[in-house]
């Protein structure tokens, strides 16, 4: 026999029952409150923390890119200045290919205008620069990829899974 809703019994429980489940809710909504609060600080201190290697990982990138134009820049004038060199050299051997000791002198004097240290250091310090820059992005990566794991793990660990999500707090990719 099922017990109905006018029974004496049932109907003395009834308000005491609907009261104590919306007591149970309030206590929920206020010991929830301040655990999403620090869920949502920890996860937004975490992703502006990856944004921030993120654009530390952009301007290496493009310190690299202004190294490689210099360098290549320092290589075409390098290259012109030897071209030149070569032509200078060879049309004055044709124009006194009886003097050869004219020839030698002039040669010297290219060589002391334009030492070939001078373009060949800078051009070398260029490269390790560059190299310099590549270790730098490298351990910006592999930073932002360690930060980028434990996010990612906490994002997605439950039970705070169930608040993250509905928060907008989403996996990041790694570089």
């Amino acid at each position: 026999m099922a017990i109905s809703p006018s029974h004496p019994i049932v109907a003395t429980l009834l308000p005491v029952g609907w009261a104590m489940i919306w007591l149970l809710w309030v206590a929920a909504v206020v010991l929830l409150f301040p655990f999403s609060i620090a869920v949502y600080n920890r996860h937004n201190t975490m992703r502006q923390g990856l944004n921030e290697k993120q654009a530390n990982i952009s301007i290496a990138v493009g310190r690299r890119l202004t190294l490689v134009a210099q360098a290549l820049e320092t290589a075409k004038r390098y290259a012109d200045h030897e071209l030149q060199v070569q032509i200078r050299v060879s049309e004055n051997m044709l124009r006194s290919s009886t003097n050869a000791a004219s020839a030698s002198a002039y040669v010297s004097r290219l060589v002391d205008a334009y030492p070939v240290l001078r373009a060949d250091g800078t051009f070398l310090r260029t490269i390790a620069e560059l190299r310099h820059v590549e270790d730098d992005i490298q351990s910006k990566r592999e930073e932002f990829n360690a930060s980028c794991q434990s996010y990612n793990s906490s994002v997605t660990r439950f039970p705070t899974v169930l608040l993250t999500w509905p928060m907008g707090f989403r996996t990041r990719a790694y570089a």
